[in-house]
């Protein structure tokens, strides 16, 4: 290994061809991970199946840091490395898909600034996950809440000096794409943004991972289908969350995908967005003739006291899909209440963002997230006895906190793999 902190980042994504066989792509990984002990100038590698800056949008990644440019251009043309990209990456990638981002690193002393940019976000918790994901892993930054109603001065904090990002949350995540000089094949194919990482110079790359904690949490929560058959999803909405979560769905291979907003041409223009499976949904009535209902997502306000009406609400007690509600303020919102009565299992929105948080924290970090640390002290702040949280008391009942947050802890309490299987 080389000597000094790494500063420069290489990170190659690709899709592999219909043809590849187990065989070859473990060679290839085998290969690219001996690199470093032939070429010194590499600080770090990692590689894997569908590991990196864009989780879930590629079969592969590889993610390899050097201390400067000089060290790029001697692994670049390393004869162990033209060899690896010759003989077992090119013969089985799809033509076109291999693509490459290359952006500076901050010195690791360098202390940056993230925030929550949003309005409102006072009562926000993304403080308490990000300081301790910072924490953990070794890094000075620290993470504050930014209340602003202006997308431009979203950008212009975002860009400046000593940033080096961000979370963003209503009204911007569908607003600062416009203005950003990257973006994410997620966030791209959604439509919206939560996530801002600066990558030097003031360039900002958009990504979304609310859909990662919308498929997580869906799929930890779920019970076994024994038919096998693909899922059948409802969702109420037709934002920036409804869309990440009409992204989740499509790759987690749901069969339909029903989209409901008060405003059907919304609705209409979602589905027509993303295309099969999606169908827009103008009358929650139709939802009577189905056979099967998997997965109910809600990502409207919880200000907004939704919940499925009388005629439909038999729905959850007949088929007890796994509810995610994506708000969190009230904890408990009517929708939520509404699933629990009907024996339904259900995802917080505490735990949705405690998902795409860890996500999030992989991103800044380029280190593994420190999940269960990061449950326990949202347990703390939200739901301990003593807190002065701003969220706390709407977080009732406190005395029953989220179960997802409490398996993480006991994860690692009891040395479970769920912690390890869930980096």
């Amino acid at each position: 290994m080389s000597a000094g902190s790494p500063a420069l980042r290489h990170v190659v994504l690709g899709k592999f061809t219909d043809e590849a066989t187990t065989a070859q792509k473990e060679a290839m990984l085998t290969a690219l991970r001996g690199l470093p002990a032939k070429i010194p100038e590499i600080c770090s590698l990692v590689c894997g199946m569908d590991v990196g800056i864009a989780e879930g949008n590629h079969d592969f990644s590889l993610n390899v840091e050097f201390t400067g440019p000089d060290g790029y251009q001697v692994y670049a043309t390393h004869p162990d490395h033209v060899a690896v990209i010759t003989d077992l990456i090119k013969p089985i990638l799809k033509p076109g898909s291999r693509t490459a981002v290359q952006f500076t690193l901050p010195p690791p002393s360098t202390a940056l600034k993230y925030y929550i940019f949003g309005h409102p976000v006072l009562m926000s918790p993304s403080p308490d996950i990000h300081n301790v994901g910072f924490s953990a892993n070794g890094l000075p930054h620290r993470y504050e809440r930014y209340d602003t109603e202006s997308a431009a001065e979203v950008i212009a904090t975002a860009r400046s000096a000593g940033c080096g990002g961000g979370s963003v949350t209503i009204p911007h995540k569908e607003s600062v794409m416009a203005h950003l000089d990257e973006l994410t094949d997620a966030a791209s194919t959604i439509g919206a943004v939560n996530t801002l990482t600066q990558l030097g110079g003031g360039r900002l790359r958009g990504d979304n991972t609310d859909w990662i904690g919308i498929r997580r949490q869906l799929e930890a929560k779920a019970p076994p289908r024994e038919d096998g058959a693909a899922p059948v999803a409802l969702i109420c909405g037709a934002g920036g969350t409804a869309r990440a979560a009409a992204y989740a769905l499509q790759q987690m291979g749901a069969a339909r995908v029903l989209v409901y907003n008060r405003t059907p041409a919304r609705a209409e223009q979602l589905a027509a967005d993303f295309g099969s499976p999606l169908e827009p949904l103008s009358d929650l009535a139709l939802l009577d003739s189905l056979t099967r209902l998997d997965f109910v997502v809600c990502t409207l306000p919880g200000s907004s006291g939704f919940v499925l009406p009388p005629a439909q609400a038999g729905l959850l007690l007949r088929f007890k899909p796994t509810c995610l509600e994506a708000a969190y303020i009230p904890r408990h919102t009517a929708f939520v209440r509404q699933a629990l009565l009907s024996g339904c299992r259900v995802v917080e929105g505490v735990e949705m963002l405690f998902e795409q948080g860890c996500a999030q924290c992989v991103l800044w970090t380029g280190q593994p997230a420190p999940r269960a640390e990061i449950a326990a002290n949202l347990l703390t702040q939200l739901f301990g006895a003593a807190s002065t949280h701003p969220a706390a008391e709407k977080m009732e009942p406190r005395e029953e906190p989220p179960d997802g947050l409490k398996r993480e802890v006991e994860a690692q309490d009891t040395g479970s793999p769920l912690k390890k299987a869930r980096l």
